[in-house]
């Protein structure tokens, strides 16, 4: 993924065209890889993230991408 700083849409573009050739197709969802390169990248760019399984009925697998961007205590 280019440097966000020095080309934002190219990042942008790069980081959807990975995302797009992930199949989460639902059934059965299978979101977990996408999930994860979510994680990775955020994790790149200093996020505290992380991958979150979603337990379901069907046994499908779906999973979530979480993360949190710590503030600096200033309103």
């Amino acid at each position: 993924i280019p440097d966000p700083t020095v080309d934002l849409r190219g990042a942008a573009a790069a980081l959807l065209s990975q995302a797009i050739r992930i199949n989460t197709v639902n059934p059965p969802g299978n979101e977990k890889p996408l999930a994860q390169l979510y994680v990775d990248v955020l994790r790149h760019h200093g996020v505290e993230a992380m991958v979150v399984d979603t337990p379901t009925r069907n046994g499908d697998r779906r999973a979530s991408a979480w993360a949190r961007v710590r503030g600096n205590g200033r309103a």
